[in-house]
């Protein structure tokens, strides 16, 4: 589910009748508490919830199994209750979209492992 604004964009969908189900079978930017291009902190702070990746997690409990967060946010992550995982996550080159989706995808098969 990414990237995308949380409550802006995720959130609409899920009230689609059985997408946020077919979501449940699957898998926000937020960087040191700011949204990297989406408006997702400002709402965040209009619906007087802290801008950070507990507070990311918390709203999806249930819905995902692992976070990625951005290696700035990595000290921040206690108390979050899925797979959390940190890296530079913020995409400027084709080089950042293929090391981030690789790191992704590997520690999507390392939680899937038995």
């Amino acid at each position: 589910m990414c990237p995308s604004s949380t409550y802006l964009s995720i959130d609409p969908l899920l009230a689609i009748h059985d997408l946020g189900d077919a979501l449940e079978r699957r898998r926000i930017p937020l960087i040191g508490g700011k949204a990297v291009k989406e408006p997702t902190a400002k709402i965040m702070a209009e619906l007087d919830i802290a801008s950070s990746a507990a507070a990311i997690a918390a709203h999806y409990s249930g819905l995902i199994d692992a976070l990625i967060v951005d290696s700035v946010d990595a000290g921040a992550t206690s108390g979050i209750s899925v797979h959390v995982f940190d890296t530079p996550t913020l995409m400027q080159t084709i080089d950042d979209r293929v090391r981030l989706a690789t790191f992704v995808l590997e520690r999507a098969r390392e939680i899937q492992a038995p």
